[in-house]
């Protein structure tokens, strides 16, 4: 039986604001959160209707896996923990490679409406205006496409370090994987990301206290 701590931990992480669910309005928020810590905005990327086919999505997803795994012959371990810099590389990937504009966002993520990543802003904004603070960080870090589609690839590479490191062994195949979310029609029991900053200049200012790893190099 779980305890009143256990119990109220667990529903001060569930999803409490519908809000968390309207991608567009915390993209949007994330954008005014960036100016106002007086980040470099974004520059010629406007919000577009329309959608890649599930044969687009795919043939995309199965070209970035085989570069990873079959050509960099990178492991799960390479990309885990690493969201800012992995995310950061596959943006030029896909411009590259597909032609495909792709924002760098920084925030939270919820499964199952708890919380698996998640960082309140004002600890954003201390990360960024204190040189000295270095606690772990709990934010994730993901791809906005114009459609406002997310792609994340070190998300299910974070859910398998997570299970290893709690002695659990999963098969390796099933995690290397690529999120790719409709946040047009999000599934409210699955992935849910929450936009909160932009770009990646906030990641090359804050102290990180990991040590970092590429990718890509194609």
């Amino acid at each position: 039986m779980k305890s009143l701590k256990q119990k109220y931990n667990s529903l001060s992480k569930r999803i409490w604001n519908p809000k968390v669910y309207n991608y567009e309005y915390n993209f949007s928020k994330a954008i005014s959160n960036t100016k106002n810590l007086g980040l470099k905005p974004i520059n010629n990327f406007e919000i577009e209707k329309f959608r890649f086919s599930s044969d687009e999505r795919q043939k995309i997803i199965n070209i970035i896996l085989h570069q990873i795994y079959s050509v960099d012959n990178l492991q799960i371990e390479d990309l885990a923990l690493k969201c800012f810099l992995i995310s950061n590389q596959l943006q030029a990937f896909l411009k590259k490679h597909f032609e495909i504009d792709s924002v760098i966002t920084t925030g939270n993520i919820y499964i199952n409406r708890l919380q698996i990543h998640y960082e309140k802003y004002s600890i954003l904004k201390q990360r960024l205006n204190n040189p000295n603070f270095n606690k772990q960080i709990k934010f994730h870090t993901w791809l906005t496409l114009k459609n406002l589609d997310v792609i994340d690839l070190t998300l299910t590479p974070n859910l398998w370090l997570d299970f290893k490191m709690s002695g659990t062994e999963l098969k390796r195949e099933d995690y290397e994987k690529i999120a790719w979310v409709e946040t047009k029609n999000i599934d409210r029991k699955g992935a849910v990301y929450e936009p909160k900053i932009i770009g990646y200049e906030y990641i090359e200012r804050i102290n990180k206290p990991v040590k970092l790893y590429g990718w890509i190099n194609n």
